[in-house]
């Protein structure tokens, strides 16, 4: 069976970009693609980008809409799928050619739901292939089991809980009524996936590097008072916590995800002593209490990190 693939672009203002983006998708080896392209209301040449690469392939779909923000173009893009399967492409970053016929000939087993592969992180001046510092099955795994090598982020690098690295069968998302939730400006990714996981039968992986994620430190989300005033991925992780919680995932795979909300917590907290931006001080500070003790259990190997936190925590405004 020739499977189709829904590939989703939101696309904001990204004309450097978007050109090497759309050429890496158009030009994959699977060719039943359906590539959606969700404008939303770029302001620069993005928009005539999309249109000019709909007139030479139909296999391109352009909606222009109003901003309303990457999780609201993303949801676009899935209300109109047709495909078997979804991924998604953000529109600063690019593929290998082979990536979804990889991905593809991974999933067409019916009792696998998501493919998902490795991925680069590329700078302006190189690109660096992610590694695993243990094994991780390259064969078809129960999602429950395969949560650890998602979520023990500094044994796993390879393995992410991204979107962009993966195929999720369509069914999954609409049956279930998954979409992005467009309150959260930071962290929306990675509470779509957990919950995707949570729907989700068994997910396959390869370690081949698949997907380019470029590395913008220019970006808004880094600006350190969006990142603060949105409280960062807090909300997101915290929400990810709860829903494993609720679906009986095992408490070490949790404590691990309150620990990835702690670190980024001290990142926080930091930022803001260093940029004298002490408006949301407290606020960090009381999520970081609640989750440490999850933290010392699973920072075995770091424990100049502990006392880094600590130190940061008994810092006065």
């Amino acid at each position: 069976m020739n499977y189709r693939v829904s590939v989703i672009v939101p696309i904001y203002n990204v004309e450097k970009h978007l050109k090497t983006c759309l050429d890496s998708v158009i030009n994959q080896t699977y060719k039943n693609l359906e590539i959606i392209l969700i404008d939303d209301g770029s302001t620069d040449n993005s928009s005539e980008i999309c249109d000019e690469y709909a007139r030479n392939d139909e296999r391109i779909v352009v909606i222009h809409k109003e901003n309303k923000g990457v999780s609201s173009a993303r949801n676009k893009g899935i209300e109109i799928a047709t495909g078997d399967f979804i991924g998604f492409v953000d529109s600063d970053d690019y593929i290998e050619p082979d990536m979804y016929e990889t991905l593809v000939s991974m999933i067409t087993s019916d009792d696998i739901d998501i493919a998902t592969s490795g991925y680069y992180k590329d700078f302006s001046d190189r690109k660096v292939p992610m590694k695993n510092e243990g094994e991780v099955p390259i064969y078809p795994v129960c999602v429950k089991d395969f949560l650890k090598y998602v979520y023990i982020r500094d044994k796993y690098q390879n393995v992410a809980g991204y979107i962009v690295t993966k195929i999720i069968r369509t069914t999954v998302l609409k049956k279930n009524n998954i979409l992005f939730d467009e309150k959260l400006l930071i962290g929306e990714d990675v509470l779509f996936m957990a919950e995707v996981f949570m729907k989700s039968r068994k997910i396959m992986y390869t370690e081949k590097h698949l997907y380019h994620y470029f590395q913008n430190n220019a970006s808004a989300y880094h600006n350190y008072r969006v990142r603060i005033d949105s409280m960062g991925s807090l909300a997101a992780y915290e929400r990810i916590a709860e829903l494993f919680s609720e679906n009986n995932v095992d408490e070490n795979i949790i404590d691990y995800v309150k620990r990835f909300l702690v670190y980024h917590a001290s990142l926080l907290l930091k930022m803001s002593y260093e940029n004298d931006y002490l408006h949301k001080v407290d606020e960090i500070k009381s999520v970081i209490r609640k989750y440490f003790d999850a933290y010392e259990r699973t920072n075995t190997e770091h424990p100049e990190r502990t006392e880094e936190i600590k130190e940061l925590m008994e810092r006065k405004i």
